[in-house]
């Protein structure tokens, strides 16, 4: 697990700070100001590669960059802390040790619709000698999530690079052939394999109860496809996958990569005669990408359960990213401030800030949009929360040469019927208003 990230003369402020909790980490901010970009480094501190492009110092930037990070030992003891240190001349990051430094399963949701997974009991493979590369992390794009991933090595002896005897290897055959392949059922594994499936997809619906994901029977969809192409049953109907909704189309993705990562981690063990790890580290950039507003309040609390239908033993931290309010909201009935935290990027005299929010509830998802977290003044249209400005201020008698264009009350009340529903709690308190200051009037 990732205990703690510092960054120093690197990414958009000259230094950011994140003790991430054991569990859940929501990262959010405006755009542009560095969610992406934490995540990234984070992959990188956990795998030693980059999934994205590698972050590049400022050199314009005074100060030496450095990456500094804690990652929990074995049995949940806390790790050494571990720099990394950018070579100019060799235009690549350095960490302080020779190995990576994480023994934890590790998933990562990119913003691309891409994925990239990574195995710690495969990072001592090598190539078919001893001067073979390692074992890098698998980056998915969604096709090669789909259809399959061939990954190639090369041999380097003496610093010359040799193609692999035997070309590229296949890392992984893909959401459609594992799933039509895993629903055979043909060895115990695979029935495992497929029966998790079912139940995380089960998981991740968007109402387990009214609108449950469940596996269809795999169809042929074109003459020049030779493959089975899997199906989900829907409340209104049987859809091949490869037609489904691009929120639709990231769960599946998330789905299946869950599955298959603990399937070949376990595969893995098995042929390399290791115990598989207990823990799994998930992120997950832009969490709410393409779903509807009611997926958007279940998706986060299924995530956190979704790892017990893996194993029972498997400890799960999540760190994502999010711009909706309806995910905080979301898991306000499961938030624990001991091992959960929120960060917030913000903007400070003109330098950006992480910041950890000290959590609070907030209820509604309207109520989280007015929070620190997300910092609007309203939860309205730019244009109604501008007129009601102007009749507040009205209303208190202050100056109205803020307002171009809301100065007087007859321009106020035509925006505010432009605008604002007849029935806004704001409109009585309008009219009572004008109604008072004509009686006054009346009687002066």
């Amino acid at each position: 697990m990732l205990k703690r990230l510092d960054l120093k003369n690197l990414g958009p402020a000259p230094m950011l700070n994140a003790e991430f909790g054991e569990r859940l980490n929501l990262l959010t901010g405006d755009n542009g100001l560095g969610k992406t970009f934490l995540l990234d480094v984070a992959w990188w501190a956990l795998t030693g590669s980059w999934a994205n492009q590698a972050a590049w110092p400022d050199p314009q930037r005074v100060g030496l960059p450095e990456i500094a990070f804690e990652v929990t030992g074995k049995n949940g003891l806390p790790g050494e802390r571990i720099t990394g240190a950018f070579s100019r001349t060799d235009q690549r990051w350095q960490m302080s040790m020779l190995d990576t430094p994480s023994d934890t399963l590790a998933i990562y949701a990119r913003v691309d619709e891409g994925f990239s997974v990574w195995d710690p009991v495969k990072k001592h493979l090598k190539g078919s000698n001893k001067s073979g590369v390692p074992y890098n992390p698998l980056n998915f794009t969604q096709q090669s999530l789909w259809d399959g991933l061939e990954k190639s090595y090369d041999i380097r002896v003496d610093g010359t690079i040799f193609d692999y005897p035997r070309g590229s290897r296949v890392a992984c055959n893909g959401l459609i052939r594992d799933w039509v392949d895993w629903r055979s059922k043909s060895t115990s594994d695979k029935t495992s394999a497929y029966e998790s499936l079912q139940s995380v997809l089960a998981k991740l619906s968007p109402d387990p109860h009214t609108e449950r994901i469940e596996p269809g029977e795999p169809v042929r969809v074109s003459v020049d496809d030779v493959r089975e192409i899997p199906t989900i049953n829907l409340p209104y109907g049987s859809t091949p996958i490869i037609y489904a909704s691009a929120g639709m189309k990231r769960i599946l993705g998330l789905a299946y990569l869950l599955v298959w990562t603990w399937y070949e981690h376990q595969q893995a063990c098995h042929i390399l005669g290791k115990q598989p790890v207990d823990n799994i580290v998930i992120l997950i950039d832009e969490l709410e990408g393409h779903l509807h507003p009611k997926w958007q309040r279940s998706i986060l609390p299924s995530v956190l359960e979704v790892a017990n239908i893996l194993s029972n033993e498997i400890e799960t931290q999540i760190i994502a990213t999010t711009h909706s309010a309806l995910i905080p909201a979301s898991v306000e009935p499961q938030f624990d401030d001991k091992r959960d935290r929120v960060f917030i990027f913000d903007v400070e005299d003109n330098e950006v800030k992480l910041i950890q929010f000290d959590w609070a509830k907030f209820g509604e998802a309207s109520s989280w949009l007015t929070s620190p977290v997300f910092g609007l003044h309203s939860d309205r249209s730019r244009e109604s929360e501008r007129v009601l400005e102007a009749g507040y201020a009205y209303m208190r008698g202050e100056n109205m040469e803020e307002y171009p264009g809301l100065q007087t009350r007859e321009e106020i009340h035509r925006e505010l019927v432009r605008v604002v529903p007849g029935d806004d709690p704001f409109m009585v308190e309008w009219d009572y208003f004008i109604k008072k200051r004509e009686r006054h009037m009346r009687k002066s």
